[in-house]
C-alpha cells in the first residue's frame, strides 16, 4: 500500500504537470493570435521532418563530445548572452542594502553569465556551483579561487542537497543516498542575484528512468534552492523551455505572484532551441506565495527523487 506521503507527492505532481485536457486549452486560447497560428505550423512542419531530427541529434553528439575550441565557444556565447540580458532588460541592475554585492549561480559552468555579472557588478562575491565534469558536467572556463577570489566554485550536483530541503534519508530511500548527505558548503546567509540556468547532461549517469524525470528534477531544485537563499528584493534569472507549455506558463504565473517578470529571447544563440530566460526583480521571498511555491517545488523534488527511483 502506498504512503499518505507518496499519495500527497504523487496528487501534487499530476496537479502541476500538463494534462492533454489542459495542453489543448492553452493551444486553441493561443490560436486565436494570427502569428501564434502562424508560428505553431512551422513548428509542426519542423518536428514532421526527417531532416530536423538528424540535425538536433547532430547537435546533441557535438554537445557531448566538445573540443576546447567548442568550450571557449560557448563560454563566448553565453557571456553575449549575458550582456543581452543586461543590455535589454537590466538583468544584472542590483538594488542592495549591503556594503557588497553577493551571487549565487546554480549551475554556473562554463561561466557565461558570472562573467556579465561581473561587468556589472565589479565588487561583488560570486558563489557558484557546477555538476562535476566525471559526471558529464562542462568544465569551468574562468578564473576562481586564486585567480578570482570573488568567485568561489564547487563541483557538486545541486539537486542532491537532501539536507537543504528538510527530507530525511537513509538506504532504503535511493541508489546514491550516501551523495544526498552532502552539506551546503557556502556561509552567505542571502543573495542579490540568483542564477538558475542548468540543463541536465547526457553523460550523467542515470538510468532510462532518471532520465525522463531529471529536467523536471533539477529545475525544481534550482528554484526551491534559489529562493530559499536569495534576498528579499532580489534578482532570479531562470532559463525555461517551450513558453508555450503548460508545465512553463505555471512557473511563470507562479513567480509572477511574488516578483516583477520579464522574458527574454536570445536571438543569436537561441533563435532555433525552444529555450529562453526569465527574469524575476524584486523577489518577495518572505510572501505567502512564494513560500506556496517553495512548497510545491519542494514535494516535486522529493517525489522525482525518491518516489520515482525507490
Amino acid at each position: 500500500m502506498a504512503s499518505t506521503s507518496s499519495i500527497d507527492a504523487m496528487t501534487t505532481l499530476k496537479a502541476y504537470e500538463s494534462t492533454a485536457a489542459s495542453a489543448e486549452e492553452i493551444r486553441v486560447y493561443l490560436s486565436r493570435d494570427p502569428e501564434y497560428r502562424r508560428l505553431d505550423e512551422l513548428q509542426q512542419k519542423g518536428w514532421s521532418n526527417p531532416a530536423g531530427d538528424q540535425f538536433f541529434a547532430a547537435r546533441r553528439q557535438k554537445s557531448d563530445n566538445t573540443s576546447k575550441a567548442d568550450q571557449r565557444g560557448l563560454l563566448g556565447m553565453m557571456i553575449n548572452v549575458g550582456r543581452d540580458l543586461q543590455g535589454t532588460i537590466g538583468a544584472f541592475d542590483l538594488p542592495s542594502n549591503s556594503d557588497r554585492l553577493a551571487i549565487l549561480d546554480l549551475c554556473m559552468a562554463p561561466g557565461g553569465l558570472v562573467t556579465s555579472a561581473l561587468e556589472v557588478n565589479k565588487s561583488a562575491k560570486v558563489d557558484t556551483f557546477s555538476l562535476p565534469s566525471v559526471e558529464g558536467g562542462h568544465n569551468v572556463m574562468i578564473n576562481y579561487g586564486p585567480r578570482d577570489e570573488r568567485v568561489k566554485v564547487r563541483c557538486m550536483d545541486i539537486t542532491m542537497f537532501a539536507d537543504e530541503f528538510g527530507s530525511p534519508i537513509d538506504r532504503k530511500h535511493h541508489l546514491d543516498w550516501t551523495s544526498l548527505k552532502q552539506k551546503w558548503p557556502y556561509q552567505t546567509p542571502h543573495y542579490d542575484l540568483v542564477i538558475c540556468d542548468g540543463v541536465p547532461m547526457r553523460g550523467q549517469n542515470l538510468d532510462d528512468n532518471a532520465i525522463s524525470v531529471q529536467p523536471m528534477r533539477l529545475t525544481c531544485a534550482e528554484l526551491y534552492l534559489g529562493l530559499k537563499k536569495i534576498r528579499r528584493g532580489g534578482t532570479l534569472i531562470v532559463l525555461l523551455h517551450r513558453i508555450n507549455n503548460v508545465r512553463t506558463f505555471r512557473i511563470i504565473r507562479m513567480l509572477h505572484g511574488f516578483s516583477s517578470v520579464q522574458v527574454f529571447k536570445p536571438t543569436k544563440s537561441h533563435a532555433i532551441r525552444s529555450s529562453f530566460y526569465l527574469v524575476a526583480k524584486n523577489v518577495q521571498s518572505d510572501s505567502s506565495a512564494c513560500l506556496r511555491a517553495m512548497n510545491l517545488f519542494k514535494t516535486i523534488w522529493e517525489y522525482a527523487t525518491f518516489e520515482n527511483t525507490s
